[in-house]
């Protein structure tokens, strides 16, 4: 029997003890590689590569008692913590709807969030790493239904644009080793997403895909992904954001009606009467809320655009007529989900799942400050929603399948490896070695 092969059976022997059959692979892959770079250590000291291989095997230990050492310690990882918070959200925003009154078709908003959750238990279950098998695919499904959209339904591009971001990271997943031609391809696809949302225009989903897509590229440039110096990375993305940002500046002329709309996004007052008028209105209902409780009442009008308008102005609804207090609850939930997802992608070793889990974040965070800035009046615009908790049964449908995948990268991301790619795999050399690159030094552990 060749060498190789004794260990190979090892390996098989051990993963026959681990129950999570998923995990085989990686467990098989770093076994392997342990015992070789033992065997290529007694090699080097002068002993014959059979007797080397045999006595790098049993300083391994007893297959029985390593596979049920790495079965109780390669296990998935449901985060039931995480399962929780979404659904305290999910029931949070139910019931203020239910509250105010503002989702008179309450029993659609029920079915939707049971079907909803059927959609997240099942993108939980599927294998994430489809994203990196078939990431064109991914990719050029999403850009196909965005601009089939604007010509059927425009307003459901704006919906879609919510998984804009989960492309973009099957594209940077795709372009590992490709150098400046990787960024600038990568850059290409962001601004290919962001212009369908642009042709509505739609600022929200505008901000979402570029301010994701951008997070994700410096991400990327960060772990060394593109193979280029990272100065030099950071130098290409900044001077073509800076061109794009000029460029759009220079096609807002003063006093036309874009500069127009771009002092009011900002400035309400400027126009209190006229075009302003609503942002003015909900910025003095705001001076008057209470810290628990009802506010000051500004007016029998404004009241009644705001009941009509919760959808989009839930947060200034619940400011208003709750209080601070429990606008500062919610947002200390949102910011918890956020933050503890945070904490795990930033945990994920694989290039794949942190840049798939990083996405679904991204996309959830982006959200969640858009509608906060729009509802504090510092910005307006229409926001896309607040994630399970706004009224709108698609977009809450959207955003459980985006967290389930999230939840699924976080259940067994571990286990992931990325690809190699033919530039960067090089073969071992009889002694163990990279060829061109430094000797591996022996594993101290499993």
């Amino acid at each position: 029997m060749q060498a190789f092969d004794k260990i190979q059976d090892y390996a098989k022997a051990v993963c026959g003890q681990v129950r999570w059959k998923q995990a085989h692979a990686a467990i098989s892959e770093e076994i392997e590689n342990h015992i070789i770079d033992q065997r290529d250590v007694y090699i080097s000291d002068g002993m014959d590569k059979a007797t080397a291989t045999q006595k790098a095997i049993a300083q391994m230990g007893d297959h029985v008692t390593v596979g049920a050492l790495l079965d109780r310690t390669h296990r998935p990882k449901p985060q039931w913590g995480m399962i929780l918070l979404t659904a305290a959200l999910l029931f949070t925003g139910f019931v203020i709807r239910l509250l105010i009154g503002s989702d008179e078709q309450w029993l659609i908003t029920i079915l939707s969030a049971l079907i909803g959750i059927g959609l997240m238990t099942a993108a939980y279950c599927i294998d994430f790493t489809l994203i990196g098998k078939y990431p064109k695919t991914v990719y050029f499904a999403i850009l196909g239904i965005s601009v089939g959209a604007l010509f059927i339904h425009k307003s459901d591009v704006g919906l879609i644009s919510l998984v804009f971001p989960l492309g973009f990271a099957a594209v940077v997943y795709a372009a590992r080793n490709k150098g400046y031609w990787g960024i600038v391809l990568c850059g290409l696809s962001v601004l290919l997403l962001s212009f369908t949302v642009a042709l509505l225009p739609y600022v929200s989903g505008f901000l979402l895909s570029g301010v994701s897509g951008l997070v994700i590229l410096c991400i990327a440039i960060s772990r060394g992904w593109f193979g280029v110096k990272k100065v030099n990375g950071y130098l290409l993305v900044g001077i073509s954001v800076a061109i794009i940002t000029l460029l759009a500046i220079l096609s807002i002329s003063p006093g036309s009606y874009r500069w127009e709309r771009l002092r009011m996004m900002f400035n309400p007052a400027i126009d209190p009467n006229g075009s302003g008028y609503i942002g003015a209105q909900i910025r003095t209902l705001l001076g008057g809320a209470s810290l628990l409780g009802p506010g000051k009442a500004p007016g029998e009008m404004i009241q009644g655009w705001l009941n009509h308008n919760t959808a989009d102005y839930l947060f200034t609804y619940i400011i208003y007529h709750m209080g601070w207090f429990v606008f500062m609850l919610i947002m200390g939930a949102l910011m918890l989900f956020i933050g503890k997802s945070i904490v795990l992608c930033i945990k994920q070793k694989s290039g794949l799942a942190l840049f798939v889990s990083i996405s679904v974040i991204l996309t959830f965070m982006i959200q969640a400050v858009c509608y906060v800035l729009i509802n504090l009046t510092i910005v307006q615009i229409s926001p896309i929603s607040l994630p399970l908790i706004s009224q709108g049964n698609m977009a809450t449908m959207i955003n459980l399948i985006l967290i389930g995948v999230m939840l699924s990268v976080f259940r067994t991301g571990g286990i992931v490896r990325d690809q190699s790619t033919a530039e960067t795999a090089k073969p071992r050399s009889s002694h163990g070695t990279m060829e061109g690159g430094p000797k591996m030094q022996p594993y101290k552990h499993i």
